[in-house]
């Protein structure tokens, strides 16, 4: 007897679980969404450039968000590999910007490269807390 009510009230509880709602304050489990802090020095030994990389949604492979002010267009990630790679473009008035990086957990490591004016750099940061 003691048997079958310790299933019946299991039953019960799993029951109850399915019922719930997820909570839309829980934490995010796409670990790419969010603000990440990127440092654009533009020689190794300079200060910090801190600008603000969104990733705002990621759909399968594609993803939509800002860099340094702008859209992202052409927003693209591959996380089938143990470090998740992305692509994407932006644009100014003048230029089209073609920037990609690899995701480490909670950092980040990217080159920008404009074939327009002759510039490419690499760039690091980190996902703000």
């Amino acid at each position: 007897m003691l048997k079958f009510f310790f299933t019946l009230t299991v039953a019960i509880a799993s029951l109850s679980l399915l019922g719930q709602k997820q909570d839309p304050n829980k934490e995010n489990p796409n670990p790419v969404i969010g603000e990440w802090e990127i440092d654009l020095r533009p020689i190794p030994n300079s200060h910090e450039y801190l600008i603000t990389f969104e990733i705002i949604q990621v759909e399968g492979k594609v993803f939509q968000g800002t860099y340094f002010g702008s859209e992202i267009a052409n927003g693209v990630i591959n996380d089938l590999w143990d470090s998740p790679v992305l692509s994407f473009t932006t644009a100014d008035e003048n230029h089209t910007y073609y920037h990609s990086a690899k995701i480490m957990g909670k950092t980040m490591e990217g080159i920008t490269y404009c074939p327009d004016i002759t510039y490419t750099a690499p760039w690091k940061g980190s996902l703000k807390d």
